[in-house]
């Protein structure tokens, strides 16, 4: 390795633009080193100014400077970022450094939160090879049951712009656990421009993958906080009845309506119990009250000196009211309370709800929801996570919060449901087997994406 010094001398020689011949041939003075003696025999150097041309001497120390720098001062380089998009659905945009390292996640759209929710995905993608982090997504969408292990069926790499390299990579990684689990699915692969790039993964308005990263990095992972930042309290509703009525919890539903209709039907006649009691009280002849007659008033101006007939009638009521909340975990404390439970469980509203779990649908659900979510209020609401997130969220921060907890379901309700079809066990598939299946689809669709087309459900 040259020398600094050197290397200095090199620069200098390239940098430094040659002196005119009038400059060249100047006469330099030179200083006389004769000695000379000072008086009392004191030895003194006879010297005289040295004239350097200053031209001259500019030129050496803004070189001087300039290698210095070039040297010693390693240029910032940019930092080079590459963007993809991974399809299934459900669908996640993902950003990379140049080395293909996944720094950024987020959902594009409201089913990719179900996998994204919690920091199980991001310990696993973040910080990992891409390559790594698409099987891991694209495993975790098989097992609760986004991708069809038992059909043909595709996912689809996109990268923006740039990328090329690391997208194959991505693709073969891919592919081989296809192969390894025996799932006859394709990995289709290809660079989008900017059109492509905002449709696939739902950032509009950005001119290269430089910006689109940054985009992703300061915006939240979850599609459902981002729409929190744009939405008004109606559309975050509406979005809210969307999470809660995908295909996993309309089954839920269906379920929990067919269980609890018996449980509702005696909630219906515990409650026109109360209110006879209520009525017998207000009216017995034994009543010791004059204006404030009933049940609640007669306990608390009257409880400790109640007797015969009428004492009995007010410990059952006590008794009935005890039993209402330990079986529906619901407290009636006043009339108020007692009359809005019984027009909730009127035998008019139980008859509706037959009706709605005779014809279910998740159509006659959603137009039913107030309905529903009213009548399931006072049904073991304690018990059973599912009617807590019945009632629509009240405020922006209510709906980050109980989407977390919907996400949450959601995401064991799909593992419970698809655990056996996923863990079948499945012969892996020859290389020669797989090329294929690809060569046959190309066959039969004319082209990868004609049958992405064909598969897609979304």
């Amino acid at each position: 390795m040259k020398s600094w010094k050197r290397l200095l001398k090199e620069d200098i020689d390239k940098r430094v633009p040659n002196l005119r011949d009038d400059i060249k041939n100047y006469p330099i003075p030179v200083t006389s080193e004769d000695d000379m003696y000072n008086g009392n025999d004191t030895l003194a150097k006879n010297r005289k100014p040295i004239v350097v041309g200053l031209s001259s001497l500019c030129a050496v120390v803004i070189a001087f400077v300039i290698i210095m720098c070039s040297v010693f001062i390693k240029p910032v380089s940019s930092f080079e970022e590459f963007v993809f998009t991974i399809e299934i659905n459900p669908s996640i945009t993902l950003a990379t450094d140049k080395n293909g390292i996944v720094t950024d996640i987020m959902s594009s759209n409201a089913d990719a939160d179900v996998i994204l929710n919690g920091a199980e995905a991001e310990s696993k993608m973040k910080g990992k090879k891409i390559s790594e982090a698409v099987v891991w997504y694209t495993d975790k969408a098989a097992r609760l049951g986004y991708l069809n292990v038992q059909a043909q069926s595709a996912v689809r790499l996109s990268a923006y712009d740039k990328g090329e390299k690391i997208l194959q990579m991505t693709q073969s990684a891919l592919e081989h656990y296809f192969m390894d689990n025996g799932i006859f699915a394709l990995a289709i692969a290809e660079t989008v421009n900017n059109e492509n790039f905002a449709i696939r993964s739902g950032i509009k308005d950005v001119q290269n993958a430089e910006t689109a990263a940054k985009y992703i990095k300061h915006r939240e992972t979850l599609f459902a906080e981002r729409q929190a930042d744009i939405l008004s309290l109606k559309e975050l509703s509406q979005l809210y009845e969307t999470y809660i009525t995908t295909g996993t919890f309309i089954e839920k539903w269906s379920e929990l309506l067919e269980s609890e209709l018996t449980n509702i039907m005696k909630n219906a006649e515990d409650i026109q119990t109360i209110c006879s009691l209520y009525s017998e009280i207000y009216n017995h002849k034994d009543n010791p009250a004059t204006l404030l007659k009933d049940y609640w008033n007669v306990k608390k101006y009257y409880g400790t000196n109640l007797s015969g007939e009428f004492g009995a009638l007010v410990i059952e009521m006590d008794v009935a009211i005890a039993d209402y909340k330990t079986s529906y975990g619901v407290e009636i404390a006043n009339e108020t309370q007692m009359w809005d439970a019984a027009a909730r469980y009127a035998l008019s509203s139980v008859d509706k709800l037959s009706d709605i779990i005779e014809k279910f649908s998740a159509d006659l659900f959603v137009n039913n929801l107030s309905f529903i979510a009213d009548l399931l209020k006072g049904v073991d609401i304690i018990g059973n996570p599912l009617v807590s997130i019945l009632t629509l969220p009240a405020t922006e921060k209510e709906f980050t919060q109980k989407i977390s907890d919907v996400l949450t379901m959601d995401y064991s309700f799909r593992e419970s449901k698809f655990e056996k079809i996923y863990n079948i066990p499945r012969e892996k598939i020859a290389a020669d087997d797989y090329k294929s299946f690809r060569d046959n689809i190309i066959s039969e669709f004319g082209t990868l994406n004609n049958y992405w087309n064909s598969v897609k459900k979304f």
